[in-house]
């Protein structure tokens, strides 16, 4: 009798926790197709934001050439002006002579 109680008492065990781990993987399967689902979104707004991101500092790269450009420009501009002015009014070799 107490061998038919212990058999009894561990299939009830085991019963009841196989029954509750398999109501768990069932919960966790539907949970884990939401959280696959949600991953792949939050992946999908990471990519997105990190593209917004790349493109935001390329525009930032492309404006400081385009300033240095211009700024390079006017340099040139100014230093061509002022050799003209100062090749204009200072008198040549040629009229030293």
């Amino acid at each position: 009798m107490l061998y038919f109680q212990i058999v009894f008492l561990c299939l009830v065990v085991l019963g009841s926790t196989e029954f509750y781990l398999w109501k768990r993987n069932k919960k966790e399967l539907h949970a884990s197709a939401d959280n696959e689902a949600e991953y792949w979104a939050f992946r999908e707004r990471m990519a997105r934001s990190w593209e917004e991101d790349r493109q935001r500092d390329l525009e930032k790269v492309r404006r400081s050439f385009d300033a240095w450009d211009h700024a390079m420009t006017k340099l040139y501009d100014s230093i061509e002006k002022a050799e003209t002015v100062m090749l204009g009014t200072r008198p040549s070799r040629a009229d030293l002579d």
